[in-house]
């Protein structure tokens, strides 16, 4: 007894296609020699996901929305026999291109994804893709200008550090819009510290901000915490900060914003 069997195979491993690029690649078929097929024809979805899913909900798309990126329909192959029980059949469909069409990105309450779907004889393979558009995307008029930026710390602005009783620091970033493959740069000055410390962390925090029922939601996770110095740091000694983000399922710096959070952790004596 046969059964079919599909399989989308890119020709890309890493599966990353420009936009305005050919969606290359082959659709392999298990199936019986001989036996008749229909149209093979090819479907390109690209949607944004939107939302956050209430702790009860068992659906995986509860609580969210859907908006509709695009949609591209195309023949793969002519109705005909397969010849042999794995056959192949190459696909070659054109992205979308100019500064409008988004980037892949996979995060905690918004994701923009990509999916190629191929259908025989009513059987459907489904396989996502990503799609990157440099220079294009969120911040594309100031996106090569540095920014560098100046911050102050002290004990009164963070719930987070109220355990201290006081402290003050002080530090620049060379640049906060930078590329997520380029590191981030700058350096960090303790002033003041009113206890011992165990350590100083930067954090890098994702910032989604999406509308639920009229009004604007922001929501804050953490991507990754680096620790700048260990132990109790003297007084004003100069800290380097050197932060190089990690490949987080190919998050795009003009399609996110990312904050950088210095964080003071206490250890009590």
């Amino acid at each position: 007894t046969w059964g079919m069997s599909l399989k989308i195979q890119y020709s890309k491993p890493s599966k990353i296609f420009y936009a305005g690029e050919s969606l290359t690649g082959t659709l392999k078929v298990h199936d019986e020699v001989g036996k008749e097929h229909g149209q093979i024809s090819a479907h390109i979805k690209g949607t944004i996901k939107y939302g956050k899913k209430p702790k009860d909900a068992l659906d995986k798309d509860a609580g969210f929305k859907f908006v509709n990126l695009c949609d591209i329909s195309a023949a793969i192959a002519e109705p005909g026999k397969y010849q042999e029980a794995d056959t192949s059949f190459p696909f070659d469909i054109k992205l979308p291109e100019g500064e409008k069409v988004m980037e892949s990105y996979k995060g905690v309450h918004i994701s923009v994804n990509y999916d190629l779907i191929i259908n025989v004889d009513g059987r459907e393979a489904k396989e996502m893709f990503y799609v990157q558009n440099p220079g294009f995307g969120y911040g594309v008029k100031w996106a090569k200008e540095p920014r560098p930026s100046e911050f102050v710390l002290q004990a009164d602005q963070s719930q987070k550090v109220a355990k201290l009783s006081r402290f003050l620091v002080v530090g620049k970033l060379d640049n906060v819009n930078c590329a997520v493959d380029e590191p981030v740069t700058g350096h960090l000055i303790l002033k003041e510290l009113g206890d011992d410390i165990s350590s100083i962390e930067a954090q890098l925090v994702r910032v989604e901000v999406y509308e639920k029922e009229g009004a604007i939601v922001t929501e804050h996770t953490e991507v990754q915490n680096l620790q700048i110095a260990d132990g109790n740091i003297p007084i004003g000694l100069e800290l380097p900060i050197y932060v190089v983000s990690v490949s987080y399922t190919h998050l795009r710096a003009h399609e996110t914003s990312l904050q950088l959070v210095c964080r003071l952790l206490l250890e009590k004596k």
